[in-house]
């Protein structure tokens, strides 16, 4: 019987001495992530501070042409006068210079395009 004893012993020793270790691997691994963690909070610090810069409200610029009750808006012209000229086989990225002349007793908005007068215009 008293073997069975010094075996039960035994195991206990055992599992006890195992779960030491495995408790002083647990406390070494929080140690050395304290270490870590104490390192990295020290070199913060050191660093520069961003600053925040407050944007300026985005501004909001349309243009009307009022004719009669009709409300035209300006880049809306611009852009069917971009539609047009691609109509007319051109590409809308090879256009640098812009100029529009709108005539209201025509209804009509008169464009050149480089540069290059060629009588065109779109109606409205």
């Amino acid at each position: 019987m008293a073997t069975r004893k010094n075996t039960a012993a035994k195991k206990t020793t055992a599992k006890s001495a195992a779960k030491t270790v495995a408790g002083a691997s647990s406390k070494s691994t929080v140690k050395a992530a304290a270490k870590e963690a104490s390192k990295s909070t020290a070199a913060k610090p050191t660093a520069k501070r961003k600053t925040t810069r407050k944007t300026k409200p985005e501004i909001i610029q349309e243009t009307f042409i009022e004719v009669g009750s009709e409300k035209i808006l300006t880049e809306e012209l611009v852009e069917r006068i971009k539609q047009a000229h691609k109509a007319a086989g051109h590409r809308i990225g090879a256009i640098h210079t812009l100029r529009t002349y709108v005539n209201l007793e025509e209804r009509r908005a008169y464009y050149v395009i480089n540069d290059k007068a060629e009588n065109k215009y779109i109606e409205f």
